[in-house]
């Protein structure tokens, strides 16, 4: 599939970035957490964390999580995918607000 760089399809367990961004995360209780709302990626092009928005209502109060791919499981088929983060919403809550280096 891969030559001189380039590829021609997507790997089977890969994923557009464009499908991740936007999905619902769960904790693995099945509370809700949030979507994503950014990926991180390392300089070899690897995901490192996916930023999810946490708190608040309505917009207020909430705040950029980072949580580490390492964390986070992908599952479903191509159509219908879900992440998962092994996390407690508490622990989301009290975790450090992401400074994203735009």
């Amino acid at each position: 599939m891969q030559s001189r760089g380039h590829i021609a399809a997507v790997p089977h367990n890969g994923s557009h970035a464009s499908n991740l961004i936007g999905m619902d995360v769960e904790t693995n209780d099945d509370e809700s957490i949030g979507s994503v709302d950014d990926l991180v990626i390392d300089s070899n092009g690897q995901v490192v964390a996916i930023v999810v928005s946490v708190g608040g209502f309505l917009g207020i109060g909430q705040k950029d999580v980072a949580i580490g791919w390492g964390n986070v499981t992908r599952s479903g088929t191509a159509d219908d995918q879900e992440l998962r983060a092994n996390v407690t919403r508490d622990a989301l809550k009290s975790a450090p607000e992401f400074a994203s280096r735009n």
